[in-house]
């Protein structure tokens, strides 16, 4: 009997296992931070004898990357990383250093959060820095996202000054890769790189009929090639002789359709919130008017964290596109498709805003892309005696985490506010927050004041007479009842099929 209790007690081999690993990469880490604090060490030791010459001090140490190139046998474009992220360690981050140092963090995050961090203004360094070290150990994608809604939050003013700097470096270049293939990057402003990207997919899906043997992948990469070739159609590889798609004309291109939520006031010019670009992030304000200059307004009915007592933001409803002041009366939250599985229109519309992406721990696929799960399953048999079709029981899973909750490996829970509670197999918590435009916007508002806040959809068709709207908006404010704030969203393309649930 003592011999079973005490294999009841043992730690499960997992958990063990996991440990392990992370003991292993706390130790690569603190092996990546002696490396990187050597070479700036040379690098010192280079600009020393540089100055001891008489060479100009602002090319003292140049000759540092190659020398240690040759002899490391790393790439010279590695070691000038290393060098830039030491001296960024030694200098201004030194919250980052010492994470770096005890292994916390790795050489990819570090790196992460040095990029990130360039350029914001002294004053909220240090805020910025502990704020993002503080939340966690994440992957570098996660990282980054992290990183870009703080300093929306923290350092606004430094977005629009970082944007024109990026800006200056935009290229796009090619680089082999093996079996004959090759690497197209491209370095682009994001409004830029997600009009591309949407460009590719509605050839994608809309150029080709369902018998087009390739993969969505496939025919977006011939679609890139389509597009620089000069034919600007995709052609379909299906058998068919008679395919629709060949006899018919060349199709109507609609502009590419580009999400961004901005506040009202900042829209208008009267402050400089940022906006947020749907599948990036905080963009700067001035670049988010230069996008709204042809765009297509649509509202979101919101409750901010100041309205629900700090239970976090609910979206309540979300307006046809609007052409005239006014709440429609489709704003009002209606959950009569609660005992019925597939969320509704609007429903939908409401979580992919709220949610703004996958809500699996450390996933970054957008809402959009992404199946709505019911939290706790829906009764099929008897929907009045299981858990309804209600927000608070819905959340964006992307298929593959989607399958992954629903065969029991990982389970969830909801609180208000789309506040999801995650257990691994091996009995760990994780915890996940909405990440989605409004939610975004009510977090960098400023909470003197109610968030009336403006959801617009660039699909880039004329629509300069919304502007009147707005402008109506702001003038009855100070006189009209304060009302929950009107928030804007992305709203789905009517041509664009919502993902299955």
């Amino acid at each position: 009997m003592m011999l079973i209790q005490n294999e009841l007690d043992a730690t499960p081999p997992g958990i063990v296992a996991l440990d392990a690993l992370r003991g292993q990469k706390a130790e690569l880490a603190q092996a990546q931070y002696a490396q990187v604090y050597a070479i700036t060490d040379y690098y010192y030791l280079c600009s020393n004898e540089d100055e001891r010459r008489g060479i100009n001090p602002a090319h003292s140490g140049m000759h540092a990357a190659v020398e240690l190139s040759a002899a490391l046998g790393m790439n010279e474009g590695t070691v000038t990383a290393s060098i830039e992220l030491g001296l960024e360690l030694r200098h201004r981050l030194h919250r980052t250093r010492e994470a770096f140092a005890t292994g916390r963090i790795d050489l990819a995050q570090a790196r992460v959060i040095s990029a990130m961090l360039t350029g914001v203004s002294d004053a909220a360094l240090d805020i910025l820095e502990s704020a993002v070290l503080e939340g966690g150990n994440v992957p570098p994608t996660t990282l980054r996202v992290r990183c870009r809604r703080l300093i929306a939050k923290h350092d606004p003013g430094s977005l629009r000054r970082r944007a024109k700097l990026a800006a200056a470096d935009r290229d796009v270049r090619v680089r082999p890769a093996e079996n004959g293939m090759s690497f197209v990057d491209g370095h682009l402003p994001a409004a830029d790189a997600h009009a591309i990207g949407m460009r590719l997919r509605e050839m994608a899906i809309h150029d080709v009929c369902t018998g087009d043997p390739r993969t969505l992948a496939q025919r977006r990469a011939d679609a890139l090639t389509a597009l620089a070739d000069g034919s600007g159609r995709l052609l379909c590889r299906c058998l068919d002789v008679g395919c629709h798609t060949r006899t018919r004309p060349a199709p109507t291109r609609r502009a590419p359709l580009i999400q961004v939520v901005i506040n009202a006031e900042t829209l208008l010019g009267l402050d400089e919130t940022p906006a947020h670009l749907d599948g990036y992030g905080p963009i700067d304000a001035d670049t988010a008017r230069l996008l709204a200059a042809d765009g297509v307004f649509q509202r979101v009915h919101a409750l901010t964290e100041n309205d629900v007592s700090g239970d976090g933001s609910h979206i309540l409803g979300i307006s046809a596109i609007v052409k005239h002041p006014g709440v429609p009366k489709d704003l009002i939250r209606n959950d009569t498709c609660a005992t019925t599985y597939t969320p509704g229109t609007a429903q939908s519309r409401r979580i992919r805003t709220r949610d703004g992406q996958c809500r699996f721990p450390n996933c970054q696929v957008p809402a959009r892309h992404c199946d709505l799960d019911h939290t706790t399953p829906f009764d099929h048999d008897d929907p009045k005696n299981g858990d309804l079709t209600v927000d608070s029981n819905l959340a964006c899973l992307c298929r593959r985490h989607h399958r992954l909750k629903t065969r029991g490996l990982w389970t969830v829970k909801q609180s208000s506010a789309g506040h999801l509670e995650w257990t691994t197999p091996h009995g760990e918590t994780m915890y996940t927050e909405p990440e989605g435009a409004a939610v975004h916007l009510a977090r960098t508002a400023h909470t003197s004041r109610h968030d009336r806040t403006l959801a617009l959809m660039t699909r880039r068709s004329h629509a300069e007479h919304d502007l009147d709207y707005l402008i109506e908006l702001h003038r009855t404010r100070r006189s009209a009842p304060i009302v929950p704030g009107i928030t804007q969203i992305p709203v789905s393309d009517p041509a664009r099929d919502d993902p299955p649930f």
